[in-house]
């Protein structure tokens, strides 16, 4: 029984920790958005980088 509240404190504090960049319901939504599309992209390969043309790094 102590591990289970020791579980549960750990979840409900790790979720209080990731929403504390979002003030609202409407910036949890676009986190969540920002995420999909990310691994969207991620996984279509349409990252929106030219391999063609790579980015030139100052020297």
């Amino acid at each position: 029984m102590k591990t289970s509240h020791l579980i549960a404190l750990a979840l409900f504090l790790g979720l209080s920790l990731s929403m504390v960049g979002c003030n609202t319901i409407r910036g949890v939504g676009e986190d969540i958005s920002g995420s999909a599309n990310f691994v969207e992209k991620k996984m279509t390969g349409d990252d929106g980088s030219n391999s063609n043309n790579p980015p030139q790094w100052p020297k």
